[in-house]
């Protein structure tokens, strides 16, 4: 009777050795896992960070060369401008040099 509980205490000592080897292989499984998990988590940040960095450049760039355009053509609209009032000063500056020489 007492050897019947001896072994029946081994056994349960042996299960119990086998149920925390078995936690902790799965502990570590999980770990691993949620390693891996974790990995595969910021290999996908640093991907979509990298193409909106790629994007945002993009757009950027585009409203740059489209602010560029805008600068060159109001540029272009105000040299017009000058130049047609220039041309139209001409005459009149024409006039009040000939009446200075002339008129003096």
């Amino acid at each position: 009777m007492v050897q019947k509980e001896i072994e029946t205490v081994k056994k349960a000592e042996r299960d119990a050795v086998k149920s925390i080897e078995e936690a902790e292989k799965k502990k570590e499984w999980i770990i691993k896992k949620a390693d891996g998990k974790a990995e595969a988590e910021r290999e996908a940040l640093i991907s979509r960070a990298k193409i909106n960095g790629e994007k945002l450049k993009k757009e950027k760039g585009e409203k740059a060369k489209s602010d560029a355009e805008k600068i060159k053509l109001e540029s272009e609209k105000k040299a017009k401008r000058m130049e047609e009032k220039t041309k139209e000063k001409i005459p009149e500056a024409v006039d009040y040099v000939v009446k200075k020489v002339i008129g003096g």
